[in-house]
């Protein structure tokens, strides 16, 4: 099956999305982003383009599906209950729909994620991953 997948562009000096503070561990009580990148949108990929400046923190959150996050520049640390991970331009994150986890900066970094719906996901983990990206999967994100 093929899928079509949208990209959408922002500069993120405030991430330009709602987040309020609650716990870090329990979905129902953590924050969900306002996902205005993808609410609505029937595709099931969508593709987000978004800059981080440094030292630039994403609070705990989570998103209603899975979410492939890569950093072409900077380096990512990703935080979940389940770990923690850092991701250099070398590696990217796997995180399932609805996982609690926050995004902390070093360097300017920018960032393409993949939010994936849970029933295409199927095939994917379960819990948070990290796994390195190959020059294809670098140019197809």
């Amino acid at each position: 099956m093929l899928y079509e997948i949208r990209f959408a562009a922002g500069s993120l000096s405030g991430f330009g999305q709602r987040i309020v503070k609650m716990r870090h561990t329990d979905p129902e009580a953590a924050a969900i982003l306002d996902e205005d990148d993808f609410s609505g949108n029937p595709h099931p990929i969508v593709a987000v383009a978004k800059e981080f400046n440094e030292g630039y923190w994403v609070e705990p959150h989570y998103h209603s599906r899975g979410q492939l996050a890569y950093a072409i520049t900077g380096v990512m640390t990703i935080t979940s209950s389940r770990g923690i991970w850092v991701l250099p331009p070398t590696r990217a994150a796997w995180v399932p729909a609805r996982t609690v986890h926050d995004v902390r900066v070093n360097g300017h970094v920018s960032m393409r994620s993949l939010y994936i719906l849970p029933n295409c996901a199927e095939a994917l983990p379960d819990r948070p991953c990290v796994f390195s990206v190959s020059n294809l999967l670098r140019e197809l994100i």
